[in-house]
């Protein structure tokens, strides 16, 4: 949606930013087609060019245009620069919220400057209007006036956990959670002798999406968890709801949970910001990105873990920045195992000498809710005995603009090919996804979105989708970024009777035989396209492959090969 420009911007004015906020704001602006004049981009201490526009420092654009030239800020540090502009009386400065892509007026922002000033950052985040205008960047400022000493350890502290506890604060959880574990470490008393009477058994889980059932790998794992530990205790963040969950905060996510699992919810709490780490013994995290975000806190505090090192999250093949992550997490005193579910990355850590293979702990994987979808099939309907229709969906949560990493683009222009041949092939889209960012005009009537769905419900719509489609690209959305192939909401499909079709050009889907149990399509859809032909034309083939499918990815992926070995693991770790 183009920014609109209609605030004080019919006049000419400036961009105080120079990175992704500032691309994507100045991508809206030529989009929207508005007559205002984008003069230059401004940055603290940068000159030359941004996006073929000069670029000029602070010091520069004022010599230039003085302070009567409009600026809009557009840039993660907002907070601390309009803080900055307002010292230098620049008379009209506006705020780009690059998540809503909206412009917040002159005026709005000289409201909110004067309560950030006074310090009344708790009634701004209770004000729903200020709430989402601050959200994307308020992070980021208390780690600025922390960095700098501005406010003491005791405000920041307090201030983050009303902040936690707020639903339009999801945006900007996991710079919460670093400096609150950062806080927290700084605080702490190293190497102070802990009472004899204290004891260590605790297991400590953390997590950024459970108790939500979206998450269904990282909900069947915890609960297992929960299950087999009374004395595990789980505290979430609940960053990722609002992605996923439109915005549902934890309490009624949780609340969810307690009306089905009462005793284990009992274990189960928001993280406000602190953890209680006296009588831990172990803790346990899934991604790079969660474990080191904690990894100064638990040294502080000596406490040993172990992870999860999935895809995502952070990691990536050949990733300068991941790498580093990777050594300071692997190479502390307290680091015990990594579990990996992927065979390129155990030979990733290998070969890079990151981690020695005998502290990996390989489980071809991933988890998936097998005995759930298991539990509540949906009689299958045939094509074209018992529907008209043959069927073909996609399923992801979408991160980038079109879905590039997830193979969206991929996706529609098979479609749109597919379309051409038979009006009775049908296609369906689940996830955060709208008819909107890719132009489907033409397909219109044969597409259906049915936007983001628990398991439960998806897999009512499963007993008529005929093929998964699943054409993600490895090494698009960052650099060295892979996904799992097949990833979990393919195998859930595939244990609901859905045959799976998906790329594999990392030669992850060691277990599985393509063309018998899967397809292993190349990343062109016109090859996409001739191979699902084939299928259409010889429907119990495709069945036949479905059902074998099903009971592979049923044997590979389920409780005896999944949880059972992670089971294990944590429990030697616990008595070790």
């Amino acid at each position: 949606m183009p920014v609109n420009l209609s605030l004080p911007y019919e006049q000419d004015f400036a961009v105080y930013g120079a990175g992704k906020a500032a691309s994507a704001f100045l991508a809206s602006f030529r989009e929207g087609g508005a007559a205002a004049k984008m003069h230059c981009f401004i940055d603290s201490k940068r000159s030359g060019f941004f996006e073929d526009y000069p670029m000029l420092n602070f010091k520069e654009f004022k010599k230039r245009y003085g302070t009567d030239l409009p600026i809009v800020v557009a840039s993660s540090f907002a907070l601390e620069i309009l803080l900055a502009l307002d010292k230098s009386a620049c008379k009209k400065i506006s705020l780009y919220n690059f998540l809503e892509n909206t412009l917040v007026s002159d005026h709005q922002v000289g409201v909110l400057l004067q309560r950030v000033k006074a310090k009344e950052l708790e009634l701004i985040a209770n004000d729903s209007r200020h709430a989402k205008i601050i959200a994307p960047f308020i992070g980021l400022y208390l780690q600025h006036l922390h960095r700098n000493k501005l406010e003491s350890h005791r405000y920041i502290t307090k201030l983050i956990k009303h902040l936690l506890a707020k639903a339009d604060f999801q945006t900007c959880k996991t710079h919460l959670l670093s400096l609150s574990c950062q806080i927290q470490s700084e605080t702490a008393k190293p190497n102070k002798p802990r009472p004899t009477s204290v004891v260590r058994d605790k297991l400590l889980l953390y997590d950024t999406i459970f108790p939500s059932p979206i998450g269904t790998f990282a909900w069947e794992e915890y609960h297992n968890y929960l299950k087999m530990f009374p004395q595990a205790n789980l505290y979430s963040l609940g960053s990722d709801f609002r992605d996923i969950e439109n915005q549902e905060d934890f309490d009624r996510v949780f609340e969810n949970y307690s009306t089905s699992h009462p005793h284990l919810a009992k274990r189960v709490f928001p993280f406000r910001g602190e953890l209680p780490l006296a009588k831990t013994k172990l803790f346990y995290t899934l991604f790079l990105r969660n474990i080191y975000a904690f990894i100064n806190l638990l040294e502080a505090y000596d406490i040993p873990f172990a992870f999860t090192l999935y895809s995502g999250g952070e990691f990536g093949l050949n990733n300068q920045k991941s790498d580093q992550m990777i050594q300071i997490v692997t190479r502390s005193h307290l680091f015990r195992k990594v579990i990996v579910c992927q065979k390129i990355i155990k030979e990733y850590l290998v070969e890079k000498s990151f981690v020695q293979e005998e502290r990996i702990e390989f489980i071809y994987g991933p988890i998936a809710q097998v005995k759930f979808v298991q539990e509540n099939l949906k009689p299958k309907r045939f094509f074209p005995e018992d529907k008209n229709t043959f069927d073909i969906c996609f399923i992801a949560n979408r991160v980038m603009p079109k879905g590039e990493n997830k193979g969206y683009d991929t996706f529609i222009e098979t479609a749109f090919l597919l379309a051409r041949e038979d009006d009775r092939i049908h296609f369906h889209v689940f996830g955060n996804w709208s008819k909107n960012i890719i132009d489907i005009s033409v397909i219109n009537n044969r597409i259906t979105f049915h936007g983001t769905l628990p398991l439960s419900r998806l897999l009512e719509h499963y007993k008529d989708i005929d093929i998964i489609l699943s054409p993600s690209k490895p090494f698009t959305l960052a650099p060295g970024d892979i996904d799992g192939a097949p990833n979990v909401a393919t195998i859930e499909a595939g244990v609901a009777g859905v045959a799976v079709f998906i790329t594999d050009d990392l030669n992850q889907c060691t277990e599985y035989h393509s063309g018998e149990e899967l397809e292993i399509i190349p990343s062109e859809p016109i090859t996409i396209s001739n191979r699902i032909l084939h299928y259409f034309k010889n429907p119990q083939k495709l069945y036949k492959l479905a059902r074998n499918g099903q009971n592979k990815m049923a044997l590979v992926h389920g409780y005896k090969r999944q949880i059972k070995p992670r089971l294990s693991l944590l429990n030697n770790l616990l008595h070790d």
